[in-house]
């Protein structure tokens, strides 16, 4: 009795390409493809969010200005932020436990580091402020600047911390603790200001 032998249309010994597609291999490559693009969203998260970098005023503006994706997205978040910087908005000032509003739902909050711990108890009107700026304008200044204390501030976008004195970048942005990813932290070193 004769025995036929069917033909094999595929050798996948010879066959390079059909070695790619074995379930082993494709599970590898697919693992690695999810890797690389869970890296590739967390570095694109903390450019457009900034959250864990402090840079000075006008560098993280010219950031924003150079990421071409991000400014046809949220061009009016840049000018917002411009204006919250260069406009008179309305404001409460917190100083040695005084408190003083000038307009109606402020936007930005004026303190010094002495008077940020009080700022979640002596601001009523958290729920407006966008922006806290918080000067040193004194050596004594230079000291912890806990960030936690701006919780309770909903809508919170920006600190700006605003120094007067003569220091480094390095020193100033040592001394910011506590950061949260609602919010961008920038500085400026304004001597005499």
């Amino acid at each position: 009795m004769e025995s036929t032998v069917p033909t094999i249309l595929i050798n996948p010994k010879s066959n390079v390409l059909l070695s790619l597609f074995k379930p082993q291999i494709i599970m590898k490559r697919l693992l690695l493809v999810l890797v690389l693009v869970c890296f590739c969203v967390q570095a694109k998260a903390q450019v457009s969010g900034n959250s864990g970098a402090i840079m000075e005023v006008s560098a993280y503006l010219s950031s924003i200005r150079s990421n071409t994706s991000m400014a046809r997205t949220s061009g009016s978040g840049i000018d917002h932020l411009e204006n919250l910087l260069n406009e008179v908005q309305p404001a409460v000032y917190l100083s040695s436990g005084q408190v003083k509003t000038f307009g109606d739902q402020p936007t930005a909050l004026y303190t010094d580091v002495s008077s940020l711990a009080d700022a979640n108890s002596l601001v009523s009107s958290k729920e407006s402020i966008e922006m806290v700026t918080i000067r040193m304008e004194r050596s004594a200044d230079l000291r912890t600047i806990d960030l936690s204390l701006l919780s309770s501030f909903p809508n919170l976008k920006y600190v700006y911390l605003l120094s007067t004195i003569e220091t480094t970048a390095n020193t100033l942005v040592s001394l910011v603790q506590n950061t949260d990813s609602r919010f961008v932290v920038f500085y400026k070193i304004s001597k005499g200001a």
